[in-house]
């Protein structure tokens, strides 16, 4: 394995800045590390790093025509006083990715706002998931989709995104050095209910009250696409032995990710999404009656298994957008339904052998499930999701197979069923960010529909006419 010190990244990228130009500038920092672990026999680390110094326009285009782009940091200007008259403080509903960073840019400008969050603070929210997940009841007031900090409150492992813009530095960089929560009250937010002059929707993916609430009210809303599917979970070290080798194990590569994807012409897919190294599937149901499975990583990545959600892509139905709201909703009811036998809240669970073959099949052996300790039951996938989802999902493990043959393993495990992968509804916004038809409420974030993740929808949570990009 090719080793490329992490303290000697910086200076290389300057030298080879300096190669360019002729003159050598100081070494910035590094800014991102990954694997290529391509060729197993030559892995290697590849490190985005900067070199600093004040450049000429000539030497700009030859950095240019040489790949070498300037770094745009996207730093939102410095704190201003508000201008637009408002009949009271804007309201942010919402205190995720988008409501945090949102709240953060208006008060940054002085409008002073107010989040409304259904759920607890992060330390009694962590209680009440650990409660659920060790076999208590669930809160559908506050569980993994509901409470400060959102869905990603519980895994470090979601952050990475796919979008290109500026901001994306912004948002890891503040997440790094502050924590949103504590960045939004020392600039003048505070959770607390009142009379607003404008609101921000950043309810989240599954606050599907809010929608029923909006269609209601004349809000325009539409369905998007979405996936669903299930978790797929392998042993940590068979993954890991499978991608990285005779390396695998080496404590500078840590646990191995992996992302498969397949398409077929007629625009649906089949793709791994999430994927938690040495994580553990959790229980992130937010209703009564219905199962939800997701997935995390705590901050070591040396759980026994990694896992991954294995989903097919829907084409959202004709008709009313809140019917794909209950599309959603009757396969977690099925999911419920299928682990009654167990007890409330168990999961269906089947090996990817017996998926294969369409059968309950035998209990889980060589892969344990993590799903609440192991509350599981034997079940049939193929009676719970739609076919053609089950069968977009056995043509991917048979793909994803030839690319990697730990992924195909009969005792690899499926535990159902992931269905809030994202929004199946897009919250419609036009000029100035605003719904039609209702001036003053900008919906925002990942369950308006305009983001696919923490890092976009903390981005989206950025934009608006009090952040101009």
């Amino acid at each position: 394995m090719t080793n490329a010190p992490e303290e000697y990244a910086a200076a290389e990228a300057a030298a080879a800045v300096g190669a360019v130009i002729g003159r050598k500038p100081q070494p910035g920092r590094i800014y991102r590390k990954s694997v290529d672990a391509r060729r197993r026999d030559a892995i290697k680390f590849v490190y985005t790093a900067s070199a600093i110094g004040d450049f000429t326009a000539s030497e700009l285009e030859r950095l240019s025509a040489a790949g070498i782009a300037p770094l745009e940091e996207g730093e939102p200007e410095e704190p201003h006083p508000g201008s637009e008259p408002l009949s009271g403080r804007p309201v942010i509903i919402g205190f995720g990715p988008a409501g945090m960073f949102c709240a953060l840019a208006l008060a940054r400008r002085g409008y002073r706002p107010l989040v409304l969050e259904r759920g607890y603070d992060v330390e009694e929210r962590a209680a009440a998931v650990e409660r659920f997940s060790s076999g208590g009841e669930l809160d559908p007031e506050c569980n993994v989709q509901f409470g400060a900090g959102g869905a990603g409150t519980f895994s470090d492992g979601k952050l990475v995104t796919r979008i290109n813009d500026k901001l994306v530095r912004h948002v890891l960089h503040t997440f790094h050095r502050f924590g949103a929560p504590e960045v939004c009250r020392a600039r003048g937010g505070e959770p607390v209910t009142i009379e607003c002059g404008a609101v921000v929707v950043a309810a989240g993916h599954s606050a599907r009250d809010v929608y029923h609430y909006l269609a209601g009210e004349g809000f325009s809303l539409e369905t998007k696409p979405f996936s669903v599917g299930a978790r797929i979970e392998h042993l940590r070290e068979d993954v890991d032995r499978a991608l990285y080798g005779r390396h695998a194990g080496d404590p500078r590569l840590g646990a191995a990710e992996y992302a498969y994807s397949k398409r077929w012409p007629d625009g649906s897919a089949v793709y791994t999404f999430c994927m938690c190294p040495g994580g553990e599937v959790i229980a992130a149901a937010s209703e009564p009656g219905g199962v939800v499975v997701n997935g995390m990583s705590r901050s070591a990545r040396d759980g026994v298994n990694s896992n991954a959600a294995l989903v097919a892509s829907v084409d959202p139905a004709p008709g009313s957008p809140l019917l794909a709201v209950e599309y959603q909703r009757q396969i977690e009811r099925a999911a419920y339904l299928a682990g009654a036998s167990g007890g409330e809240y168990f999961a269906p669970c089947q090996s990817v052998g017996d998926f294969i073959e369409k059968r309950s099949g035998k209990n889980p052996s060589r892969v344990l499930p993590t799903y609440r300790g192991g509350r599981v039951v034997l079940a049939n996938l193929w009676d719970i999701l739609p076919r053609d989802v089950c069968e977009r999902m056995r043509a991917g493990i048979a793909e994803f197979g030839k690319k990697s043959r730990f992924f195909g393993m009969r005792e690899a495990l499926l535990t159902g069923v992931e269905t809030r992968t994202s929004a199946p509804v897009r919250i419609l916004r036009g000029e100035g960010f605003t719904a039609p038809g209702h001036g003053n409420v900008y919906p925002c974030g990942e369950g308006a529909g305009y983001a696919g993740g923490i890092t976009s929808a903390a981005v989206d949570g950025l934009r608006g006419p009090w952040n101009e990009p």
